[in-house]
């Protein structure tokens, strides 16, 4: 609400994920243990799993529930504070929205406050790093989507079959 009062824009992954991402991440907990699986596996399945039961009166587009498994996969990484890995995670283009849900469950849960602090402060001294919004959005609609496909080269002899 503070956000959209300030007339910040909140992603549709952001929003989903706040209402379900508590419920996602303990039910993946469970289901790493029952099923050893890595918790980004466990993250992805249970996410697909939570959709597809919400899809008969919710529907969520495919890119959103990527970018909602990316903010919850991410979350562990917050605690990564030595070496390049933060200013690598600072330059993923989901980062804005992963520390906004890192701090909404760090509010609410009471726990992590230093953890937020270090990271509001980093971010503070490495804001060119950030993601640009319009940068990465130029950035994605420029990637292919596939294989480039070459067309095959006609041979002009075919092999001692073709002598037609």
């Amino acid at each position: 609400d503070r956000n959209i009062l300030q007339g910040k824009v909140v992603s549709p992954a952001l929003l989903f994920t706040m209402l379900l991402g508590e419920y996602i991440e303990t039910r993946a907990v469970k289901c790493m243990i029952r099923e050893d699986i890595v918790y980004a596996s466990a993250i992805e399945h249970i996410t697909n799993e939570t959709l597809a039961a919400l899809s008969a009166t919710v529907l969520v587009p495919r890119q959103v529930s990527y970018q909602i498994r990316h903010i919850l996969e991410s979350q562990r990484r917050f605690e990564s504070t030595a070496g390049k890995r933060p200013f690598r995670f600072l330059e993923r283009q989901f980062f804005p929205d992963a520390f906004a849900y890192f701090q909404f469950k760090s509010h609410f849960n009471g726990d992590n406050a230093p953890v937020v602090k270090w990271w509001k402060t980093f971010i503070d001294e490495n804001r060119s790093l950030l993601a640009d919004p319009e940068t990465a959005k130029k950035k994605r609609s420029g990637r292919s989507r596939g294989r480039k496909r070459h067309p095959r080269k006609h041979r002009e002899n075919k092999g001692p079959e073709s002598d037609n």
